[in-house]
């Protein structure tokens, strides 16, 4: 997405934000299907993320974004913390189905998050510590991070071999 926050109206961001949202979901779901089922809690390092790993880190980050934009909070302040909760809840995520559904859900709630984000809030800072953004970051977060990992998967792909890019084509 080209433009800042403060370049376009409310219900532009809003727009924006629900299409990289959705666009970003589509190339993170047609990524990892080529995922073949021996493969999909591999890593290439212990401390590295298997694709599974991956898939379940975005639902659940993405659930933890929505509570923040739909005014919760979280206990959370820096990002080792951070790294440590989302860990252990991306652990109980142990098959592609159970992934795929955490994944597709949390979006659709990050969706409903977005919309319900009110005008004026747009520049209010949620979060703690070093986790504090404006709402309008919050709102944008979900393509760059969909796309990022998305491509954390593609490189996996290529230590196993398959070297075809796997974009949405629709």
């Amino acid at each position: 997405m080209s433009a800042t926050a403060t370049d376009v109206s409310h219900q532009q961001l809003i727009d924006l934000c629900v299409a990289d949202l959705r666009s970003s979901q589509a190339r993170v779901l047609e990524t990892f299907k080529f995922i073949p089922d021996d493969k999909l809690t591999w890593s290439p390092a212990p401390q590295a993320k298997s694709g599974l790993r991956l898939m379940a880190h975005l639902a659940v980050s993405n659930s933890g974004i929505s509570q923040l934009l739909e005014g919760g909070s979280l206990p959370i302040s820096n990002f080792e913390e951070l790294e440590r909760f989302v860990a252990e809840q991306e652990r109980q995520i142990t098959t592609r189905e159970q992934a795929v559904e955490a994944f597709n859900q949390s979006c659709d709630a990050y969706e409903r998050a977005i919309r319900q984000v009110p005008e004026g809030d747009r520049d209010k800072l949620l979060g703690l510590g070093e986790l504090q953004a404006p709402a309008s970051f919050y709102m944008r977060l979900a393509g760059v991070h969909h796309h990022s990992h998305a491509s954390q998967i593609d490189y996996l792909q290529t230590c196993w071999g398959d070297l075809i890019p796997h974009f949405p084509h629709s």
